[in-house]
């Protein structure tokens, strides 16, 4: 069996480690180490690594000259623009302060050795001399030092002014940065405070740093229009629709008003009115319907809409004599008498329904009561149509059916109505409504014999819906 060559290199392995006691040819070691040279070269992660090792000292290096190359030549900038500005007038200030010293020092050292040459032995001053300096004064030489005494005196008097010149001008400077500052601090704030609050404490601290007034009003100004672009002030806000719609349901109870012509009624039509006058009960109803609101001013309005009306009326009589009327159901007329025994009692009764469809037109007016509750109050009147009219007649335990037909197909009703309004929402509110109408008109044609004229009171519900709001400022 052919062994591999790594097999190969074991036993010469072994070979040089039991012949390491002994004497081992240079031959022989040189033949292991290139075997095992050659061994590792074959394996492919000794490439691998050779590789690695490379690329990682050229990245090294290349990271090594990347550094130095930014560290010469880009210095970023630390600090913001606006420091910096500041920072450079402060030093230019300083420089411009140490320049205008060294100068008036300078000038101050050559001014008093020209003092010097320009006094003579005999004490007296050259007029050229006097002319290039106007400041110098003719004194004598036993007064030289005075002289440079005045002349330090004047320089230092001319640099004190100098310097405060400077400082005010750096106070100023940094003064109107300061509030500037301050200023888009708190134009930056304003969203989350108060505005008026705002504008007091920058007017204060402005005041307090800056000595000028036109850059305090400047820098109100537009710390004010400021406020005013971001957050508009709005103390109050009276929430209003010009537009409202809404329904009502209105159950009622009345009466009637009944008339007749003196000329046309017999004796006994008069004793049928007296019986119904004493023994008729009241007639119910209820009134429904939607309506649009126009609110023209505050709280005056107007509504119309159209409502469904229906009225019921019941007649019950009891004769206990021997004469018994008999009453024609549509017309309620009497067409004759029954006599009978004075022992028998007849009961008659009857129940008139009529249905009409109405056009309200009211105006009112809404007073708030505070808080979401506010009263109303309406007056108006209604044209009215007649829908449908029937009668119903039980009389000798016979009932009788008819359409009444003797009926007007118009009528005007007028009405008055306050109510208690609460709002739940800004859009919308619930009114618990009372209502009183009378119809202008009798129910009955005017040829009738006997005319009635409906009255009702009641009570109900009123739900009122805004859709459409409009918010009106407050001054």
């Amino acid at each position: 069996m052919k062994k591999h060559p790594e097999h190969k290199i074991d036993e010469l392995l072994q070979h040089a480690l039991r012949d390491l006691q002994g004497e081992t040819s240079a031959d022989d070691w040189a033949e292991i180490q290139r075997r095992l040279q050659k061994r590792q070269k074959d394996k492919p992660w000794f490439w691998f690594i050779r590789s690695a090792s490379g690329i990682g000292v050229i990245a090294i290096l290349l990271l090594v000259s990347a550094g130095i190359s930014y560290n010469n030549f880009y210095k970023p900038e630390t600090t913001h623009h606006f420091t910096n500005s500041v920072e450079n007038k402060k030093n230019l200030a300083a420089k411009i302060e140490n320049e205008i010293i060294t100068n008036s020092a300078k000038s101050t050292k050559i001014i008093a050795q020209e003092n010097e040459l320009n006094i003579s032995g005999e004490g007296n001053v050259s007029h050229e001399n006097l002319k290039q300096n106007s400041s110098k004064k003719f004194i004598p030489r036993g007064d030289e030092k005075i002289a440079v005494n005045q002349k330090h005196d004047f320089f230092a008097e001319r640099n004190k002014k100098q310097n405060q010149t400077e400082n005010r001008n750096n106070y100023t400077v940094e003064n109107q940065l300061s509030g500037n500052n301050k200023a888009n601090k708190l134009v930056e704030n304003i969203s989350s405070s108060s505005i008026e609050n705002q504008l007091v404490e920058a007017e204060n601290s402005i005041n307090d740093t800056t000595k000028k007034p036109d850059s305090n009003n400047t820098i109100l100004t537009e710390i004010k229009n400021a406020a005013g672009k971001k957050l508009p002030k709005i103390p109050g806000a009276n929430i209003d629709s010009k537009f409202s719609f809404g329904i009502k349901f209105i159950p009622n109870s009345g009466g009637r008003n009944l008339e007749f012509n003196p000329e046309k009624l017999a004796q006994t039509h008069k004793n049928y009115f007296n019986l119904r006058n004493s023994q008729e009960s009241g007639n119910n109803g209820l009134q429904t319907g939607i309506f649009a609101q126009y609110n023209i001013w505050k709280g005056l309005h107007v509504q119309s809409g159209i409502e469904y009306n229906r009225q019921s009326e019941k007649a019950h009589y009891k004769f206990y004599n021997n004469n018994i009327p008999v009453v024609d159901s549509a017309s309620r007329e009497i067409l004759g008498y029954i006599e009978i025994d004075d022992t028998i009692g007849t009961s008659y009764s009857g129940k008139n329904t009529y249905s009409y469809a109405s056009i309200p037109v009211n105006i009112g007016y809404e007073f708030p009561l505070g808080g979401k509750l506010s009263f109303g109050l309406q007056a108006g009147g209604s044209a009215m149509f007649l829908l449908q009219a029937t009668g119903k007649t039980l009389a000798a335990d016979n009932l009788t059916l008819t359409e009444i037909s003797n009926l007007r197909k118009t009528n005007f009703n007028i009405h008055f109505s306050p109510a208690i309004y609460y709002r739940f929402q800004k859009c919308f509110s619930i009114g618990l409504e009372a209502n009183y109408s009378q119809l202008l008109n009798p129910v009955q044609n005017i040829d009738a014999t006997i005319q009635t004229k409906p009255w009702n009171i009641g009570a109900g519900i009123n739900l009122r819906f805004s859709p459409f709001q409009n918010i009106k400022l407050k001054n």
